[in-house]
């Protein structure tokens, strides 16, 4: 399943949940397959963060490295809301800085494997 068609059905599951009633229990534990521990989690704690909002619950982060083997590209979804304060500082970089983040830690990879190989040249001994 594409990242982007993640969005609207867990978004029509979010309000649903925010109305909590037995018929919209069920109509959820329909949709999740019956899964009661994840209904429940639904209802009593990601529908009452999102009480005062109408839609956009979910952010879509496209990720600027593919996967590993196919190069095929990944996203990271994650929830607006209660918990958007805490993220880290790395998924609040733009993509130039997070471009130049991974060059500068490139660079630095480089010149640690230069160490590296002067350091090994350095303690062999010349051959006889």
């Amino acid at each position: 399943m594409k990242a982007k068609e993640v969005i609207p059905f867990a978004s029509r599951l979010i309000t649903l949940a925010k109305k909590d009633s037995i018929a919209n229990r069920r109509r959820a534990a329909s949709v999740l397959g019956g899964d009661r521990d994840i209904v429940k989690k639904l209802f009593t704690e990601i529908a009452p963060g999102f009480a005062d909002r109408n839609g956009g619950y979910i952010r879509l982060i496209k990720l600027p490295v593919g996967r590993l083997g196919d190069n095929a590209p990944q996203a990271f979804l994650e929830l607006v809301g209660k918990g958007a304060e805490e993220q880290p500082a790395a998924e609040k970089m733009t993509a130039k800085e997070r471009k130049a983040a991974k060059k500068a830690e490139k660079k630095a990879r480089r010149k640690e494997e230069k160490k590296k190989e002067q350091l090994a040249k350095q303690e062999t001994p010349p051959p006889k």
